[in-house]
């Protein structure tokens, strides 16, 4: 009786079993990279960065910080620390009308109490007109800021107020960038060239269109505060829900939280 050796037979065996794991391989390899992109992508949502560029110089609050250095006073120095100072968060459009009314009456009364150390600035440049006009005005102010806070940082606050100072009477809506390029220079900001090529790159455009969209949905700060009025100015977390134009009640609230 002949004898079959089982050796033809394993290799044919063999040879489909491997045949028919190729694909399970493929398969596995492929959920694999599918689930890898989708944490990608949901990291990328979790942390609202995807592929918007965020200025470097955000602080903790998402805002820049525009205090500026300190002036020290001898007189009134103290052996005890100071008390922290406020964490003031301004929330700007800046073709809005209110937006000007509130720094012409308020920025200087900010302005010293930081130079005191008695207040730190966070400024959150946002868009939130639904005319399309004002809305692109807006984003291309909200750059040009975060482009100075960016690259010349000492010069921010005077910007801000410089911006909010030249706006006419029927807002803000042709604001074009060689107009935040004059004011860039006229205000004597530094890295002058390296902020001009930022305003004409819309470098921070889509960064302010995401903040100013989260802002409008969600509201804003630890609380959530709802966007309802321009500036939205938070003192600690807490809203000023007083007159924009009203320095007196403005300086009040403030000493309720110094």
């Amino acid at each position: 009786m002949t004898v079959i050796s089982p050796e033809p037979r394993l290799r044919r065996a063999t040879a489909r079993d491997a045949a028919s794991s190729r694909p399970r391989r493929r398969l596995v390899l492929a959920v694999a990279a599918l689930a890898i992109a989708v944490a990608v992508a949901v990291f990328a949502l979790g942390t609202g960065r995807g592929s918007v560029e965020w200025p470097t110089m955000v602080n903790a609050d998402g805002g820049l910080d525009a205090s500026g250095p300190t002036v020290a006073d001898p007189a009134n120095a103290q052996a005890i620390p100071a008390p922290a100072p406020v964490q003031l968060a301004l929330y700007t459009d800046y073709t809005h009308p209110d937006s000007a009314r509130f720094a012409s009456v308020n920025a200087l009364v900010i302005q010293g109490l930081t130079q005191q150390g008695a207040v730190r600035i966070s400024l959150h440049p946002l868009a939130v007109s639904d005319d399309p006009r004002e809305r692109g005005a807006a984003v291309r102010a909200g750059n040009a800021v975060t482009c100075v806070g960016e690259l010349s940082q000492k010069d921010l606050w005077a910007f801000h107020v410089g911006l909010l100072a030249m706006q006419p009477s029927e807002g803000f809506a042709n604001l074009q960038n060689a107009d935040l390029k004059a004011l860039a220079r006229d205000s004597g900001v530094q890295q002058i060239d390296a902020v001009n090529t930022c305003i004409s790159q819309g470098r921070f455009g889509d960064w302010i269109e995401s903040q100013s969209d989260a802002a409008l949905a969600g509201g804003v700060g630890d609380q959530g505060t709802e966007l309802d009025r321009m500036p939205l100015v938070l003192a600690n977390g807490d809203a000023y829900t007083g007159r924009i134009d009203n320095s007196t009640e403005f300086r009040s609230f403030l000493d309720e939280h110094l």
